[in-house]
Formats: C-alpha cells, structure tokens, sequence
C-alpha cells in the first residue's frame, strides 16, 4: 500500500494498492522482512505452506506455490520469482557494496544470493557459514557509525529457540564469494521467553531489536489456539556502546536533491538507503540532471570514489534510466567489489530486456505452475530393514514439515549387531536415540534441562537410559550409528531429544524372539498410528466425577512410572525429587485444579521448585534449582534427571540470579495416551489421597 498524507494531521488521505495476491494463511510462512534493495527493488520471502497470485503490466497472472525470494519494482511494478530458499525463509539484507544476504528460519541456513551463471537469468543461494544454531526469524549486516570499526560489516542472526540471541559473523570476500565465521555473540538473554525476531539501525545508530517475547512459538507441538501463548506482552531494546557517541543524525527529509546526492558519500548503509527513498519521490529528470553535476568530481580510482559511481549506477536502476556510459566504467573498474557489483545491475537489466535487445529474456521464471509445493514435500521413503551379513541395516527418514519419522517400528532379536542409519530429509535438526523400556519422556525432560548448555551438548543428556543415539543433523544431513540389540525382550523407544520434539518424533523397536512372525504381524511400520492427542484441561475437566468409581487403579500406577512422571514426582515416599510430592498435591488440590498443574505446569510454579538462572563473575552460567541457600553460598542441583547432588556456589561468585519463568516440567508428557488412561492416572492419584 502506498499511504500519503496531504493536509498535515499524520493520517493518510491516500490510499494506493501497488500490489497484492499475497497469501496469508499460514503465519509461520507469511511473506516477511520486506528489504528496499539498492536498486530499487523490494525484495522478500515466503514459506512452503504459501501461494501467490500477482498480475502486473508485464505478463500474464503469475500464480507460484514457489517458496523463497520474491522481488518487486514498486516504480515499474516488475515482479518476479529471484531465488529457490526453502522451506520457510526469513532474513534479507544488502551490504555497502550490494552483496545479497539471507536466511532460512526453519533450518537456520544462511546465504549468499548471487547470480546462477548456470542457468542464465535466475539467481541462486550460496552457503554462507556453518550453521550452529534454528530458527532463525531475521539476519542483516551491522552498519553504524556508533558501532566499533571490528563490527561494521559482521552478519547478524537473529535465533529465538536454544540460543537466545544475536550471533555475529566476520565474513571473508573471496573474490566476491563471501564466507562467514562466528565471533563473539553480539546478544544473549536468560530469559527463556527472549524471541528477537526483527532489528533496525536507528538514525543515532544504536540497535533497535524487536522481542516477541513468548513461551509458546511451535505450531507443530503446541496448538494455535493454546491458551498459554502470549497475545499481550512484547518489547523493542535499544543497544548502544559504553563509551561512544552516538551517530550524528543526518538531515533527509524535504532537502534539496544536491544536499540528498551528497548522503549517498555516508558510510552507513540505512542513512544512504533513506537518502534513496527521498530521492525517489521526486522528478526523474530533475535527479538525472543533478546527478550528472554531482559525478563530475569522481575518477573512480579508489575504492571510496568507486562507491560513489555505484550510487549513481543504483540510483539510474531505482529510476529505471539506463546509462550504458556509466555500466561500462564500472564494469572495468579497479576496484573489484564496485566491477562485481556493476555486473549485477547489468544482469538484472539484460532480465528486464533493457540490455543488448534483451541478451537474457526471462522475464517468466516465476511462473510456477501447480505441482511446486508437492515437489518439495515429495521423498522417498527409508528402504525395508535388511540384513548385511550378521548385521541388520535399518535406515529410518524425517519427514519434511511433519517432525516424525517414517519408520515408527522395527523388530530386532536379543543380542543382535543392528546398524541404523538416520536420514534427516527436513529443514528442522534432529536426531535419533534409543532408549530402555518407559523411559522417553525421563530423557526428554533431561534435554530440556540442559538449557544454556543444551546446544553446546546437542540436546543430548547424560543418562544411563540411552543405548545409542545419532548427532544432532541439520537438513540433508545423515548419521550411521551401531550398536547391539538388549537381550532382554520388550519395547525400546526411540525419539528426537530436541526440546519439544520427541511428543511426535518418536517410534519403537522391539526386541521379540522370532522376528519374521513379528514382521507379519505388523504390516503398518510406516505411518505413526499410536494415539497422540495435545490434550487442554477442558478437554477432561468434565470427567473428574468418574475418577470415584469403575477406574483400573493399577493401570493408573503403571501410567504414572510409564509417562516418567515417577522420574520427578514421589508418590508417598516413592519417586523423584525433582517436582512437589503429588500426593501431596492431591490433597491440596481439587481435580480441576490437578488437572491445570499436568497440562500447563507454568501456570503457577511451586517456589520450592523454581527454576533459576545464575550468573557468575567469569560470565559463566549455571541454571537449576535451589536445594539450599545462605549469606555464604547458594546450593544448586543442575540437572536432576541426571544428580541429585547440588553443586555449592560462592555467593562472591554470583552477580545475578534470575527466576526462570517456564517450569521444568515439560507440556505433553500425556499426549501418547487415550482419555481414560488419563482418568485411571487421576483416579490412582485421588486414590493415594483416601489411603493415607
């Protein structure tokens, strides 16, 4: 929309549509981060789950379910498909010299876009760095003349799940092949709610940082309409450096086309694209004509000067005036940034036609048809297990955009050599990890506990209920481990121990005495066809008058030691320590109220289980709960799942203690069982109550 004010009261009176055919049905995938690039274009991406439908002046009505960059000329009104990034892409940005930057929240990818000399007329992503860390909802470039010189120049990215901040990358040019390497974090936050999702450079040339700040983001493992998801609460810090002044602001608005033509000479790449859109409000001829005066001056020698002859290249492409005179000097410039930079400004004029009688005439390539989004979700299945010799291969694949697995059962003999071999087809990480009997959530919820070490450790506790397990794997990654069946028989799960994974990445293997007479008993292994239901308290709130009579208390007593809730919780005098005593619950609380504590255990936490975060005088962390406490020293247990032993620290040590505001208890420990298991669970707990 192009909205215009004309009689001063800050409300527009114009109201223009300059484009549209955006789908908006899926929020995750929603056209994003719209970035005004250096040569008039407004570049943007969008998800799998999304289609479009644009008509323009140029062609007929484009529909594409193509995920990935989108460009638009808002002058011309030239649309068109400019780069495969899948499957739900966030993240655009320009450096000084026009090199192109993105990123993929799901997988946490990131790129380099560049023209694709393969394939002429299309333009292609070039991994940019090693990734470490997903998702990734923004990334851009640090330009500010407040910042320290040894910044200027580093990507950003932005990561809301794990890591909790900013990383920042110093790149390496290459011959115009960019290649970025971590160094230190430019943010981190203890808050486990801490979302950055979005960043602007203000005019004094601190970081403005948007926090969704939210403990519900997943669409996958939390309900849309879960009540616990913040629809209120969300916040924007201000960075700025101890010790350095602030950036001088600069004068844009309303000035003279002379005094505009001379910001593009500042080193700062949002003062120079705010001189752009100034300038691009006003008449064409009359910018041409000044812009000529202003190059005058310029050789083109040096770098700085080079630069200044690219603005002026930028500025013919933004207005849509070819000026072939002034491709060619900086097409044979010294300065190799400048030459390359040139070369795609003349790439995207060859696109448009407006070049050697059209020499590249693909001005269609976003014309795709239906069929796209079934090609990204098309795979081949994992192969029936095998064996090689003595030993049984099973191969077993994520399914793109689903977080399962599409083997969710396999059968071994007692002491057999099993060789498995996971292949991550999805752009989300995971894993796989073998666990003994009834132990998936115990391991799950010891993962989460990790939390700040969680992604240095893979998300992999240390527990004496895992067989074997896989690395962490990113998309298209895959991962052979070995290892020897039990010998003694029964069902052994298998899950993803990524924090709020392992709900529906999960599957069985079953150590039988007779494997053939298993296999054909068991013909689904496929699909995941045990129950899984993300169970709300108005979902069983209605039932808690049955939990008095009719219910199977012994199996409510094996739902307690297998949902692992024997782990944390003691009935009476058995069980864990981790949470409060749940008879003891029991007796406090009505069912209802019970019922809130199991399906939204962050509602209300028990202080005497409270999660904290510590920070220490050598910027070291430590987070767990507090056994104990005094003037001298504070005792925490890290991981609970893992020791009971607390861990005694200094309170000279300490510089800040925090509370966590999510519990240690996870959601959806319940989610594998049907109703009434869940009301025997109840009725045994109520049960214990009577008892006593």
């Amino acid at each position: 929309l192009f909205l215009k004010d004309t009689d001063g009261d800050d409300k527009a009176d114009v109201r223009e549509v300059l484009f549209s055919g955006l789908d908006s049905a899926d929020t995750h995938h929603a056209a994003n981060n719209f970035s005004y690039g250096p040569d008039g274009y407004i570049y943007y991406q969008r998800g799998v789950f999304h289609v479009s439908n644009v008509e323009t002046p140029w062609q007929s009505a484009q529909l594409s379910n193509k995920t990935g960059m989108y460009r638009f000329n808002p002058r011309t009104h030239r649309f068109s498909f400019h780069a495969d990034n899948s499957p739900n892409p966030h993240g655009i940005d320009f450096d000084y010299w026009g090199y192109h930057y993105a990123t993929d929240a799901t997988s946490g990818r990131a790129f380099q876009v560049r023209m694709d000399k393969e394939k002429p007329g299309k333009f292609k992503m070039f991994p940019l760095l090693e990734k470490t860390v997903r998702p990734v909802p923004s990334s851009g470039i640090i330009s500010s003349m407040h910042f320290p010189e040894e910044n200027n120049g580093n990507f950003m990215i932005l990561n809301s799940i794990g890591f909790l901040g900013i990383k920042q990358y110093t790149i390496d040019n290459k011959e115009g092949e960019l290649w970025g390497t971590e160094t230190d974090d430019l943010l981190v936050s203890s808050d486990g709610n801490f979302r950055p999702t979005d960043y602007s450079f203000g005019d004094d040339g601190a970081l403005y940082v948007a926090d969704w700040a939210n403990p519900l983001i997943g669409h996958m493992q939390h309900n849309v309409r879960d009540p616990s998801r913040d629809h209120e609460h969300g916040r924007v810090y201000r960075i700025t450096v101890d010790g350095r002044p602030l950036q001088a602001s600069v004068a844009i608005d309303g000035q003279p086309i002379p005094a505009l033509l001379d910001v593009l000479k500042h080193p700062t790449n949002g003062v120079r694209q705010r001189a752009r859109m100034e300038l691009s409000e006003r008449d064409t001829d009359a910018v041409m004509a000044a812009l000529q005066e202003w190059l005058k001056p310029f050789t083109g020698t040096t770098a700085e000067e080079a630069h200044h002859l690219l603005e002026a290249l930028w500025l013919h492409q933004q207005f849509n005036v070819v000026n072939e005179g002034l491709l060619t000097v900086l097409l044979n410039s010294p300065v190799d940034d400048a030459r390359r930079a040139a070369e795609r400004v003349k790439y995207l004029w060859e696109i448009e036609g407006q070049l050697g009688a059209g020499t590249i005439t693909v001005m269609d390539h976003s014309m795709h048809m239906d069929g796209d989004m079934e090609d990204y979700f098309a795979q081949e299945l994992s192969p029936e297990p095998v064996m090689e010799g003595d030993t049984l291969h099973v191969q077993i694949n994520t399914l793109k955009e689903q977080m399962k697995y599409d083997r969710v059962k396999f059968a071994v003999t007692p002491g057999m050599k099993v060789k498995l071999t996971l292949n991550n087809i999805d752009a989300m990480d995971h894993n796989l990890t073998v666990l003994q009997p009834d132990s998936a959530a115990e391991v799950a919820t010891a993962a989460m506990m990790l939390g700040l070490d969680g992604p240095k450790k893979q998300w992999m506790p240390e527990s004496d209920k895992i067989i074997a397990a896989t690395n962490l794997l990113s998309v298209d990654d895959s991962e052979t481990i070995e290892f020897t069946a039990p010998m003694t028989l029964g069902d052994y799960d298998y899950i993803c121990t990524y924090p709020g994974h392992w709900q529906l990445m999960r599957g069985m293997m079953y150590v039988v005495e007779d494997r053939e007479k298993w296999r054909a008993e068991n013909p689904n292994v496929r699909g995941n066809d045990d129950f899984v239901r993300e169970w709300a308290v108005a979902d069983l709130s209605g039932d808690m008058d049955k939990l008095k009579s009719g219910r199977n208390l012994e199996r409510g007593k094996e739902l307690f030691t297998a949902a692992s809730c024997v782990t944390c919780h003691q009935v009476g005098d058995e069980g864990g320590l981790v949470g409060p005593n749940l008879l003891d619950v029991a007796t406090r609380l009505e069912p209802a109220a019970m019922l809130t504590e199991l399906f939204e255990p962050s509602k209300v936490i028990n202080e005497q289980y409270q999660p904290w975060l510590i920070e220490l005088d050598d910027f070291d962390e430590v987070y767990g709960l507090i056994t104990k406490q005094d003037e001298k020293s504070v005792h925490v247990i890290v991981n609970p799942l893992v020791s009971a032993d607390a861990t005694e620290i200094s309170r000279d040590r300490i510089t800040e203690m925090t509370a966590a505001t999510t519990s240690t208890m996870p959601t959806g420990l319940l989610n594998n069982y049907e109703k009434e298991d869940i009301l025997d669970l109840m009725a045994y707990l109520r049960s214990q109550v009577s008892a006593k």
